[in-house]
């Protein structure tokens, strides 16, 4: 679909749970692009069960936690290990796509928390790790969507996330990736950073 859509892009279809498969798959397309100036890691699993709800705890397997840890944290670091040596001497940016459940204080499914709040400290230790190759690593943290995982927001939630959120609306996706575009294209400075996008919440 990508390839259809944008030209001159690299797409390959990879099973983020497969941590052999994501350094083949990742050295190759760069490889094929040449190098890397920008990686950004938007993928991940929202829910433990299939199909997709609002975890309860009793709902969780072991299978279904490990494979969200896997997707949610292990590839993102994975992709980085990987990627690092193919960022040019000038460094880069690295973008990782997280939520306000592992930032504030909400009503959130225990696993999904704790995979995007594990995700913020491994930006905060990435951030150390590579900036002396002048590789920026930040994380963008998401609130209420109109789509993705949000919409397995039971309804009782989501009205009340719109009682205390600033501008009383869930997010779009353009918004969201506004913030994205910028981090991954023109930040220069900034990094170790989780950059809230909620709406005031």
């Amino acid at each position: 679909m990508l390839r259809v859509e944008i030209e001159a892009v690299a797409a390959r279809r990879l099973d983020l749970a497969d941590s052999a498969a994501i350094g083949r798959e990742l050295k190759a397309m760069a490889d094929e692009l040449g190098g890397v100036d920008v990686l950004v890691h938007a993928a991940s699993v929202g829910s433990t069960c299939d199909p997709a709800k609002f975890d309860q705890i009793e709902d969780v397997t072991p299978q279904g936690w490990e494979r969200m840890m896997a997707v949610n944290i292990t590839s993102p670091f994975l992709a980085c290990q990987t990627l690092t040596n193919r960022f040019e001497d000038e460094g880069g940016n690295v973008v990782f796509l997280g939520s306000i459940d592992g930032v504030k204080s909400v009503p959130a499914p225990v696993p999904y928390a704790t995979s995007k709040g594990a995700l913020g400290a491994m930006v905060k230790s990435l951030a150390k790790a590579l900036g002396q190759r002048r590789i920026r690593v930040n994380l963008v943290a998401a609130g209420v969507l109109e789509a993705g995982a949000s919409r397995t927001l039971p309804v009782a939630l989501r009205a009340e996330y719109l009682k205390h959120c600033g501008l009383q609306r869930v997010g779009r996706v353009d918004e969201l990736a506004n913030v994205v575009s910028f981090f991954a294209l023109s930040n220069t400075y900034v990094t170790g950073q989780t950059i809230i996008v909620d709406g005031g919440l």
